[in-house]
């Protein structure tokens, strides 16, 4: 009985290791990332171009909606 208790907690303390080096090499490599992103500036690029497709599209979608509100109130 003491050896199920002990594997059980040696299990215990291993799962805890692992879960403690797990977290340090995703934070250690989310900085990296975060820091390779900083220097290329690319993010902000993205981020900008991503904005500006946006508002293109939106433009185009009101512009539709515009025409076709316009068409059905010349019918009417």
């Amino acid at each position: 009985m003491q050896d199920i208790i002990e594997m059980g907690v040696w299990a215990i303390i291993g799962i805890a290791i692992l879960s403690v080096l797990a977290t340090l090499s995703i934070h250690f490599l989310s900085q990296r990332s975060q820091q390779h992103m900083n220097e290329t500036s690319q993010s902000n690029l993205y981020n900008l171009h991503s904005l500006g497709i946006q508002a293109i599209i939106g433009a185009n979608e009101m512009k539709i909606v515009d025409d076709s509100l316009q068409d059905t109130e010349k019918k009417s």
